[in-house]
């Protein structure tokens, strides 16, 4: 099995925090063109369902599991579809709140080893590690695969051990 560690950092400035109106999607560096967010804001569209194309999750889940050499981690699975077939090299956009704090990562969406989001025959994976497995933990993501397509918000709570 492919597995990977994120390491958690608290972000205190919101800039990476999810937009509650649309998912990420809408936040800076989401693809959004300067002609949809001039001076009138942002006027892009997301799809709730995801971009045609875009990656589609189903069976999502999230466990605290204890693993060697890095202790207790958040491990988030799902299966996948890609119509594209382009999820390898896209990005992938995650927000762990707990306690009120966020953490929040931008990676690659990989099939080799190394760090990233892993998606590999249709499983999908990624874990966190130095989060406190004794508060409840809400994981948000998405995946905006190597076309451009933004798949659908999916999100996953994993209850405090």
């Amino acid at each position: 099995m492919l597995f990977l560690l994120l390491t958690a950092c608290t972000s205190t400035d919101g800039g990476d925090a999810f937009n509650a109106g649309s998912g990420r999607y809408d936040a800076p560096g989401w693809g959004d063109t300067s002609e949809d967010t001039a001076e009138g804001g942002d006027t892009s569209e997301h799809d709730p369902d995801g971009d045609p194309g875009a990656p589609i999750f189903t069976d999502v889940s999230g466990k605290w599991s204890d693993y060697p050499d890095a202790g207790v981690v958040l491990v988030v699975t799902a299966t996948y579809t890609d119509e594209g077939d382009d999820i390898d090299g896209g990005t992938c956009y995650i927000d762990a709140t707990f306690n009120g704090e966020d953490a929040n990562f931008d990676t690659t969406v990989g099939s080799s080893d190394g760090d990233g989001c892993k998606a590999v025959e249709g499983s999908f994976i990624f874990a966190i590690q130095e989060l406190d497995d004794s508060l409840t933990t809400l994981v948000e993501f998405q995946v905006k695969d190597s076309s451009g397509n933004v798949s659908k918000l999916e999100s996953v709570e994993v209850a405090a051990q």
